[in-house]
């Protein structure tokens, strides 16, 4: 800012500062004032405060805040959209409404696309050092922070007063404009094009086949702990991301991703739901609630249910019972891992007499078998047979019920019309309504198949390559023998 440009060049400016929520490094916007500037008589002349709906249920979404804000702002922008213009604070906040309009879809009103940020246009010459805060901006000009910290409607309008002070001192806010990062390298890309369409088309594929790679990496890290089961040689097999069956050389993909109607009628007579409830500390998840739900294929309904509290080596972190409402007493005279698989194993005989092909369990999502293999990978705790055979509920929900996959059991029973019964994060009953999810299924005439992807976990530890190849050359001999006597078998009936 200096005091000799830009004197007639704002007629309003607008104070906005933000309060976003994070999770999951994911910014949402839940406070959103703005106070309006006079430039001419320097006075604050109107506020407007609103909610957005992370933070209050009643409050209007973000789209319908931005709708509000242009109404509000329209008799200032009468004056000509080069008249005014908003000031931040720093970057961070034209980077909050930036990303999540972008990421949610939101066509972004004209007047935010324009903006000054505070912090960098505030003027050397009064401290020796550019202010890093709004704190340090209010010290260097003498001047204390009005109303509670914190508060983003006290904080924009602090920002506001000092915006006041410094045109009562001369300084003029600078005629600067500042657009969307994503607007700009789009029209680079595009004056690009016009100039080198060759290279740039090049460097797309680059970056496409990058992209591809890195994707390819990313499935193979998050099947480390599994093995899939080839159709032709029923071989166990390490999961890469080729096509080929390592035994028989045949397309292991030659099966069906999503519950049909048409398949697997009478494949299983039990499914056993779990979904479990874990510790996270150092870096490490630890199951401390394993419940399991049996369904009768055939009855189409829960006749069994097996719920189990789990020891774990650490005590449970306060953020864990916030969620799952599991404390450390309970958990503390509860059986080790080891001791309830056992138990679990005792309590599934009567059911596994039906045969371990007529059984499989269901989990919600890949997340559960990790956590088993991985406990029982470190712990050297032997898991027992049936649970290395399992459906993932998410991956193999028909899409034809819904256009997209529902990515949670709460979409998922919303996509049913069907509504979550129980405790949320409580184990035992999140898995009843998975159970539920897979009635609703068998009812609608869906059937979990053999013929679907069948997942295979690790039974003990890691096993070496070394291991992996007599497995790979004993189950190719197995296969060659079975199809030379198949062979004869048919050469003898004709």
């Amino acid at each position: 800012m200096r005091k000799d440009i830009g004197k007639d060049d704002y007629k309003y400016l607008f104070f906005i500062d933000f309060k976003c929520n994070n999770s999951n490094n994911i910014f949402e916007i839940k406070e959103f004032p703005l106070h309006v500037v006079d430039v001419t008589s320097k006075e604050l002349i109107e506020s407007f405060v609103s909610y957005v709906k992370p933070r209050i249920q009643n409050a209007p979404i973000l789209q319908e805040v931005l709708k509000n804000v242009q109404n509000f702002l329209e008799k200032y922008l009468e004056a000509g959209i080069d008249k005014f213009a908003v000031v931040y604070e720093c970057d961070s906040d034209s980077s909050f409404l930036f990303s999540e309009t972008s990421k949610k879809k939101i066509k972004l009103p004209p007047i935010f696309e324009k903006y000054i940020c505070l912090k960098s246009v505030f003027p050397i010459e009064i401290a020796k050092k550019a202010p890093q805060s709004l704190q340090q901006m209010l010290q260097q000009l003498k001047m204390e922070f009005q109303g509670q910290q914190h508060c983003e409607a006290d904080y924009s309008k602090s920002q506001a007063r000092v915006g006041l002070k410094l045109q009562n001192q001369v300084s003029i806010f600078p005629k600067i404009k500042k657009y969307n990062q994503e607007s700009q390298d789009i029209q680079q890309q595009q004056q690009q094009q016009q100039q080198n369409p060759k290279n740039l088309n090049e460097k797309n594929k680059q970056n496409t086949q990058n992209s591809k790679s890195n994707k390819r990496q990313e499935i193979e890290s998050s099947f480390e702990d599994a093995f899939w089961q080839c159709k032709e040689c029923n071989a166990k097999i390490k999961w890469k991301y080729n096509k080929i069956c390592l035994t028989c050389n045949s397309n292991k993909y030659k099966s069906y991703d999503r519950m049909r109607k048409d398949i697997g009628q009478n494949d299983y007579q039990y499914l056993f739901f779990i979904d479990f409830e874990c510790n996270y500390i150092y870096n490490t998840f630890e199951i401390i609630e394993f419940p399991l739900h049996v369904v009768d294929v055939t009855s189409k309904e829960v006749i069994d249910s097996f719920v189990s509290y789990v020891k774990p080596s650490n005590k449970i972190i306060n953020f864990r019972t916030k969620l799952t409402k599991i404390t450390n007493d309970p958990v503390q005279n509860a059986p080790i891992l080891e001791q309830v698989l056992i138990n679990v194993q005792n309590f599934l005989k009567n059911y596994l007499e039906a045969g371990i092909d007529k059984c499989a369990v269901v989990y919600d999502c890949d997340s559960d078998s990790r956590f088993l293999f991985s406990e029982t990978s470190k712990k050297k705790i032997k898991v027992p047979e049936i649970f290395e055979k399992y459906f993932y509920l998410k991956s193999v929900f028909p899409i034809k019920i819904t256009k997209k996959a529902p990515q949670s059991l709460q979409q998922r029973l919303q996509q049913l019309k069907m509504e979550f019964q129980g405790q949320q994060h409580c184990g035992a009953d999140d898995s009843m309504n998975q159970a539920r999810v897979g009635l609703k299924l068998l009812e609608l005439g869906y059937n979990f198949s053999k013929d679907q992807k069948l997942k295979l976990g690790e039974s003990s530890t890691n096993i070496s390559k070394e291991q992996q190849m007599k497995q790979c050359n004993m189950y190719k001999k197995e296969y060659l023998i079975q199809k030379q006597q198949n062979k004869q078998i048919e050469n003898n009936n004709n």
